[in-house]
């Protein structure tokens, strides 16, 4: 699942760099495959899916020459040979093959001899699911789903994401409001680690930049604060992985990076974004603390912690606030446009009014219109009516 959650990650950025309809083709057949494969109806995504199938590893997703010769017509096999190529049979699959494709762009072709291929692979016997639903990595797929829901707004999208979001929010979430690791079927395993809090955070913050339903930021903060209490090492100013207090895994703290964030890193960025929003110095000392607190070898090597540099960019930069003061529509529509480019550098927020973010409180309609307000560091440059200043503004503030 985690997987999953990275490539949409970078296919998001890829096209708001360079939107090009691969891009997107790309996210849409991942979703396909990930809406298909990975989803509880009842809320939360399923942790992995295996790699074998009828005790043969690779089975499902590779190929042999006849296999394929028999799934199309002879015109289809020239067009294939054209289009795509199978790798060297391979003995750890079995002396089967692997299906590449020769060029990156799309055409007619390639979806009507993938659609067949498709189609002949569905009646083979897939890999099992593995059902267990974690919150951690439910966490890092949601905040890719939500980027994507900014990107391409969709209300059946939202609707799908606030269902996982309020699952997790209820069935992993305890009567005392900790988290809880994971569940199959139903079931709760163990009590939730630094990462099922980290990663579920940084989930709320980013769908808050979409929906901007205030409840999952306030629930961010409230999680934030529960991490706080249960994992934060005051001695060294950093967490702990696990609330666990043998003597072996108390002092197990993850710094670097891997295929997935780690909880350290995560805190990080979190903890900048909720200073923003809550104008919570507290929040912006303990990401500063935190910072220091890194072992050497981010220094000697940050390759290990792209996490944590992704969001020490954002820190270091000069970031910050896009505020758009009006109804939830128009701030949707405004962070649309704006989100189609890469900004890396740049919080959404909404004021609709009366609003619990103290970041937003003050900044108010003028002239009954919805008003941009562009801020950096607690000053903001002049409020406008126009979307097009508060882009320029934007513009400027980012180079």
């Amino acid at each position: 699942l985690y997987d999953q959650a990275s490539f949409i990650n970078a296919f998001v950025e890829f096209y708001q760099i360079k939107p090009r309809p691969l891009h997107q083709n790309t996210i849409e057949q991942t979703l396909q495959f990930l809406f298909k494969n990975f989803q509880n109806s009842k809320g939360g995504f399923y942790s992995a899916q295996d790699a074998d199938s009828n005790n043969k590893e690779g089975l499902y997703y590779t190929w042999k020459k006849a296999e394929v010769e028999a799934a199309l017509s002879d015109q289809e096999m020239k067009d294939f040979n054209e289009i795509f190529f199978l790798t060297y049979p391979h003995k750890s699959i079995h002396h089967r093959q692997t299906l590449t494709k020769k060029s990156i762009f799309h055409n007619s072709k390639v979806e009507k001899i993938s659609q067949k291929l498709l189609e002949k692979r569905q009646k083979k016997k897939a890999p099992h699911i593995d059902k267990k639903i974690i919150t951690a990595w439910n966490g890092l797929i949601l905040s890719a789903l939500s980027k994507v829901a900014r990107i391409w707004p969709s209300e059946s999208m939202n609707k799908i994401l606030k269902k996982h979001f309020d699952y997790l929010l209820h069935q992993h979430r305890s009567f005392n409001g900790e988290l809880l690791r994971s569940s199959i079927q139903g079931h709760i395993k163990e009590r939730g680690i630094l990462d099922d809090y980290a990663f579920l955070i940084d989930a709320l913050i980013e769908f808050y930049q979409t929906s901007f339903d205030e409840k999952y930021l306030l629930v961010a903060k409230d999680l934030q604060k529960r991490q706080d209490e249960l994992f934060y090492d005051k001695a060294n100013k950093n967490y702990f992985l696990s609330t666990d207090k043998t003597p072996i895994l108390e002092q197990i703290k993850v710094f670097q990076d891997s295929v997935r964030p780690s909880g350290q890193s995560m805190s990080f960025w979190n903890l900048i974004r909720l200073s923003h929003y809550f104008l919570d110095n507290d929040f912006k000392q303990k990401a500063a603390d935190l910072l220091d607190s890194y072992p050497d070898a981010l220094k000697s090597f940050p390759e290990a912690f792209p996490q944590l540099l992704l969001a020490l960019d954002f820190y270091i930069s000069p970031t910050k606030e896009f505020v758009v003061s009006g109804k939830k529509e128009e701030c949707r529509k405004s962070i649309n446009e704006i989100y189609q480019a890469f900004f890396p550098y740049v919080l959404f927020a909404c004021n609709q009014g009366r609003s619990p973010i103290p970041l937003v409180q003050k900044k108010v309609m003028l002239k009954g219109k919805t008003t941009y307000y562009v801020c950096e560091k607690g000053l903001c440059r002049t409020p406008t009516n126009s979307f097009v200043e508060a882009k320029k503004q934007i513009l400027q503030q980012s180079k």
